[in-house]
């Protein structure tokens, strides 16, 4: 199950496994995030389960209301509006509608491992074949496509992508274990300086 730990270090139960598919759906938790409503979203292997900041009925999200998607291995979670949550797995990207209960499926046959929105609200989501965004047609199609600078990495695999702010977006690298920083308001990237000393370690920015 998924509990809670207070300050007197005691646990509460606020989620059993009988949810969902099979046996035991809380036996491998991939991700894990609070939305701004205080709601608990958690991905596991096939699906994504919320538990409510009221702690009243948990949503689950494994196979679409339509049957025509069911989620697949999923990597990470990120909660695109109080509507759409979007999840990436080992089949790509889903958009998972909270109103209807419908699965779509915006792009596939490529592995996603981080979302997040940029400054301005676009969708960007990376993974094993790169950075991709979805564009103004409601497409998503190659990052570098409408970032040029993103060229350099558009080919890399991209674990992780975190945006910050207007200023700064980090994309961590799978090739090479690198670190990233996209200023996409100056349409610069450079690559962050990982050596550590005892001053600590160099971002290079």
């Amino acid at each position: 199950g998924i509990y809670t730990l207070n300050k007197a270090k005691k646990s509460a139960l606020i989620a059993d496994n009988d949810i969902g598919p099979g046996e035991n759906v809380f036996r491998i938790v991939v991700d894990i995030f609070e939305d701004k409503q205080k709601n608990i979203w958690i991905s596991v292997p096939n699906g994504v389960v919320m538990i409510p900041g009221s702690h009243h009925k948990i949503e689950s999200y494994f196979i679409s209301a339509d049957n025509k998607a069911r989620l697949n291995r999923c990597y990470t979670i990120f909660e695109y509006s109080s509507a759409i949550i979007y999840a990436g797995g080992d089949e790509g990207l889903y958009e998972i509608n909270r109103n209807t209960g419908i699965i779509n499926q915006p792009f596939s046959n490529t592995q996603i491992f981080g979302i997040d929105t940029l400054y301005n609200g676009t969708p960007i989501a990376c993974g094993q074949n790169g950075i991709r965004v979805q564009a103004p047609n409601g497409k998503w199609i190659n990052a570098s496509a409408i970032y040029n600078e993103l060229a350099v990495i558009s080919n890399s695999s991209v674990n992780r992508v975190l945006s910050i702010a207007d200023t700064l977006v980090f994309f961590a690298l799978e090739t090479y274990a690198e670190l990233y920083c996209w200023r996409p308001k100056k349409k610069t990237i450079e690559r962050v300086n990982l050596e550590f000393s005892p001053k600590g370690f160099d971002a290079g920015l």
